[in-house]
């Protein structure tokens, strides 16, 4: 019943003055369900496991999600950034260095409303590992080739990779058409295998980005480009 326009009016015996309209837009809590779905891996490669919900979904800018790992013997505990798992800004779990003891634990994403403290938890998933049959060369099975951001926004650059032995990754920058390596301990631009992660991206970082994976076998690379405004 609040939703509309709205002014403020101030005045005094001298005059008045009105404000700009300011608008209040009302949404409706409605039902919806989270799902993790099973991925399938080589050994040692890397598994991304995504939260989906629906596009609809009421409020999704208020929503904080959180991963959860759930082992027999250990119980269910809460997923943090860094070691194997990288939590990228669109919701999605990176578990790299897989092992056949991750096939026996569920994964659960939850989400908590900032403003009403409800919380929702997802319907189970699971990483199936499977041992590879011999020896196979890189190949690159997913990438955003073009990625817009704003500035200041934490952005990522995806790159997924299988591979035996599991691929190494490399992330270089397109400056004067040269390709020069990003490398690990900066602050700025955080190269963690298939994501490579801005923490707050800038106009200075708009470009051409390539990804390399390689391994005894061979090497596959994607360009991505980002943008910046």
């Amino acid at each position: 019943i609040h939703a509309g326009s709205y002014r403020c009016l101030a005045s005094n015996s001298i005059g008045s003055i009105i404000s700009a309209e300011s608008r209040i837009k009302a949404e409706v809590l409605q039902s919806y369900q989270l799902q993790v779905n099973n991925v399938f891996v080589l050994r040692g490669n890397i598994a991304v496991l995504q939260c989906q919900m629906p596009s609809s979904t009421p409020h999704s800018s208020l929503l904080s999600l959180t991963w959860f790992r759930d082992e027999p013997r250990l119980g269910r505990t809460a997923l943090h950034p860094g070691g194997r798992y990288t939590l990228t800004s669109s919701g999605a779990l990176h578990v790299r260095d897989t092992t056949n003891e991750d096939s026996y634990a569920m994964f659960y994403c939850q989400v908590l409303h900032r403003l009403t403290g409800e919380r929702r938890i997802s319907q189970p998933g699971q990483i199936i590992v499977t041992d590879p049959e011999g020896n196979s060369p890189p190949r690159i099975d997913h990438v955003i080739p073009n990625v817009a951001a704003r500035v200041g926004m934490t952005t990522e650059l995806v790159c997924l990779s299988h591979g035996s032995p599991p691929p190494i990754y490399r992330w270089y920058r397109d400056i004067d058409g040269s390709l020069q390596e990003v490398r690990q301990g900066s602050v700025l631009i955080r190269p963690l295998d298939s994501v490579l992660q801005f923490p707050r991206v800038e106009s200075e970082d708009a470009g051409r980005y390539v990804c390399i994976v390689s391994n005894i076998l061979g090497e596959d690379r994607r360009e991505v480009v980002l943008t910046v405004s």
